[in-house]
């Protein structure tokens, strides 16, 4: 009886596993195919590098982990914590180098990124004030990242 609770467990954890891999596929998928239109019509030129796919797939990951933290926070976390978390990230955003003069673009990649989190995480709608605001100051800091690093190798691939 013992050894079939403990097969049964550690079948429920496998499955459990097996669902967020598929979550996290389907996400990335997404995220990806919705930028790189983007991309596209922006850089119609630019050749997509393997560079370029590793950051994409970086942007997608990070854009899963910090808004499964976001959502973990707004629950757990109390209401000064999450103030304070927000002020903080802010005071971060605020420090980063201007690279990209073109904040239209700049505006519409970090717009299809929450489009996307939207989509696969309604909790979002659950959201506190201060836990809305820690997710947008979050993809803010990670837009941010991807941009730099997608700057950079449009320069190497020039």
């Amino acid at each position: 009886m013992e050894n079939s609770d403990s097969q049964n467990r550690f079948r429920k954890i496998l499955e459990g596993f097996k669902e967020a891999d598929d979550f996290n596929a389907s996400f990335k998928e997404f995220f990806i195919d919705r930028l790189c239109r983007i991309i596209e019509d922006r850089y119609p030129t630019l050749e997509f590098s393997e560079k370029m796919a590793e950051h994409l797939v970086l942007y997608a990951e990070n854009t899963i982990s910090y808004t499964e933290s976001v959502i973990d926070k707004d629950a757990s976390f109390p209401d000064f914590r999450k103030k304070e978390e927000v002020i903080r990230m802010k005071s971060v955003v605020k420090k980063l180098p201007d690279f990209c003069e073109d904040t239209e673009f700049v505006d519409r990649i970090n717009s299809e990124a929450k489009m996307c989190m939207v989509k696969f995480f309604p909790e979002i709608y659950d959201l506190s004030g201060d836990g809305f605001r820690l997710l947008d100051v979050n993809a803010r800091f990670f837009n941010h990242g991807f941009l730099s690093n997608l700057s950079e190798t449009r320069e190497t691939v020039r």
